[in-house]
């Protein structure tokens, strides 16, 4: 088994070395990552950020934003949520068993004297609140769990930053909200020790531990990964699957759009108990950005101006 303790804090880093070490032929054993992240918002592979994030408090502090190659909810991170990812390698599909990567993070609460129980989420609960929660991929015959811990981490940030009123019709997945709390509620020690203690855990308890060190080649290609494709909007936003958005907005009127890979492809505002639509087509083909939605209406469509600010 081999392990790694990442001492990075840049997200799209550890995402890009999360990938590297899943795909990457040059470690071809089980894996066990233990990475913690400045504060950033991570998106599941097939989730809206238009439905699933509080966008002008993000744009405001420069939060940045990103895409998992997992599915699951959109997760907040700062530096008192600890992650740990799984990666099993040569395994058949029907041999897969997420739920022991669970009890593996559940048995290491345990080691601190936390008693933790499990859901049918796979998420890890304390008194009946979240402190654990986790997402998977599957590619040919590796795959990847990657949880949750938190255990100092600003819950206040998480609940504003995650909280998003807009509604959107698509299969993209939906996050759960769950009532949370932090495991230094219940462990006496700070987050650095925590971490340390994880790694005599792991240590301890999986067969022949060996620790990764990577090389000036894997750091350069982890590198190029993180600024060419996981920091790219290409990425991050276009692929959001396509969505569907219907407001009211006054006099009787309502605003549909439709989205596809991030760009919009119809932006029509219709009149109830009336046959009257106008057809916004200067937005067609705009990536729908607020920003960039809002220039273009301050150009074309100042009268409608109210009912676009609507959409954002």
């Amino acid at each position: 088994m081999l392990y790694l303790v990442s001492d990075y804090k840049n997200p799209y880093f550890n995402i890009a070395l999360e990938e590297y070490l899943f795909s990457s032929d040059n470690f071809d054993d089980d894996i066990i990552i233990v990475w913690r992240n400045e504060e950033s918002i991570f998106l599941g592979k097939n989730q809206n950020p238009y439905v699933e994030i509080a966008h002008s408090l993000i744009n405001d502090r420069k939060i940045p934003l990103l895409r998992r190659i997992s599915g699951g909810g959109t997760v907040y991170h700062d530096l008192g949520n600890v992650n740990m990812t799984f990666i099993q390698k040569n395994v058949k599909l029907d041999k897969i068993d997420f739920i022991k990567y669970t009890k593996f993070m559940q048995e290491m609460l345990g080691y601190f004297g936390v008693k933790a129980t499990y859901s049918d989420r796979k998420d890890l609960l304390v008194d009946g609140k979240k402190v654990s929660g986790s997402a998977q991929c599957i590619r040919g015959n590796k795959c990847l769990y990657h949880g949750t811990l938190l255990f100092s981490s600003n819950l206040n940030n998480l609940s504003e930053f995650l909280n998003t009123n807009k509604n959107a019709t698509s299969n993209a997945t939906k996050s759960v909200r769950s009532e949370v709390t932090n495991l230094n509620q219940y462990i006496d020690m700070g987050v650095e020790e925590f971490i340390e203690k994880i790694k005599e855990y792991i240590i301890l308890n999986v067969e022949a531990p060996d620790q990764i060190v990577l090389n000036d080649e894997d750091l350069e290609k982890i590198s190029q990964n993180a600024e060419q494709i996981y920091s790219k909007d290409r990425w991050i936003f276009e692929k959001t699957p396509k969505f569907d958005i219907c407001i009211d907005g006054e006099d009787n009127s309502v605003v549909e759009i439709s989205v596809n890979k991030w760009r919009v492809k119809s932006f029509i505002i219709k009149y109830k108990n009336s046959d009257k639509q106008v057809m916004l087509n200067k937005f067609i083909g705009e990536l729908f950005f607020e920003k960039n939605i809002m220039e273009i209406a301050n150009e074309e469509y100042r009268q409608y101006i109210d009912i676009i600010k609507a959409v954002f």
